[in-house]
């Protein structure tokens, strides 16, 4: 596999690194940015990714972001995103002739990715880190039973009660802001994003989701995101793996790595429906 800057749309504005070469391959993979963060991901997570897939991928930044420039006025930002990354899927099957794409996406880029998937069938595959998670009862008892058995997160807890008393007190006026979201970002009606999930699984697309411990109030085990959405077609058609115990930016090697692998074992799992789907 060789990698090269690429740029792309019709007036180059957009910019990524391309990886591909090493003979013929079917399934392609793009990356972008989590947040403000730069396509490289929180702590290299989508160079990692994007040298441990075997495949080629196309790792790049939307619009305005990185060393994208900026796009013409017109669009919102999530409406832009969605432009971007359906550019991104034209430039991966140009460049490396893949006939199916993937697209990973951390936390907002998991927003984007979906919503993308939800307007363009072009994107056959999601890999959904962190994406929205939703109040679970069983979750939340695990939570707090872990919670309530852990002397050292007693300790944690009362430290930072105080210095959180002592950081009130000296500002007496200080207020919480609009902007303190669940997950932070705004959380949508739970029937939305199942209606978004159920739209990409009832055209064929396929889906990994990826839960950290960022959310493990909600989600600690996958039996609970099938739980929550019990009222909905998605167990067998829905990956989910829970990662209780990583952090929300896949901090640790390890944790990537143990990524690396949860992602290559679905991809493969998917191809080989894909192949026989298409031999049938």
């Amino acid at each position: 596999m060789t990698e090269k800057i690429l740029t792309f749309w019709s007036d180059n504005r957009l910019s990524g690194i391309l990886r591909c070469g090493g003979g013929a391959a079917e399934t392609g993979f793009l990356l972008f940015n989590a947040g403000v963060i730069h396509r490289v991901g929180p702590h290299r997570l989508n160079v990692n990714l994007a040298r441990g897939l075997g495949a080629p991928s196309l790792r790049f930044d939307l619009s305005g972001q990185g060393e994208s420039a900026a796009a013409p006025a017109g669009l919102g930002f999530e409406a832009q995103a969605i432009d971007d990354i359906a550019a991104a899927i034209d430039a991966l099957k140009a460049e490396t002739g893949v006939s199916k794409v993937i697209a990973i996406g951390l936390c907002s880029g998991a927003d984007h990715a979906l919503r993308a998937a939800v307007q363009y069938s072009q994107l056959d595959g999601l890999v959904l880190l962190d994406p929205y998670a939703f109040p679970n009862d069983s979750a939340a008892r695990t939570e707090f039973k872990a919670r309530a058995t852990d002397p050292d997160r007693w300790s944690q807890k009362i430290r930072f009660l105080v210095e959180d008393c002592k950081e009130k007190a000296s500002r007496p006026d200080a207020k919480q802001t609009d902007n303190d979201y669940e997950q932070g970002r705004p959380l949508p009606e739970k029937q939305v994003f199942a209606g978004d999930l159920s739209s990409v699984v009832e055209r064929g697309g396929r889906i990994l989701i990826v839960y950290t411990g960022l959310v493990r109030h909600c989600v600690s085990k996958p039996a609970h995101f099938f739980d929550t959405f019990s009222e909905y077609d998605f167990f067998g058609r829905i990956d989910v793996c829970a990662m209780p115990h990583v952090d929300h930016m896949f901090t640790a090697r390890s944790a990537q790595e143990a990524l690396l692998a949860q992602i290559n074992d679905w991809a493969h799992s998917i191809e080989a429906v894909w192949s026989f789907s298409e031999a049938s």
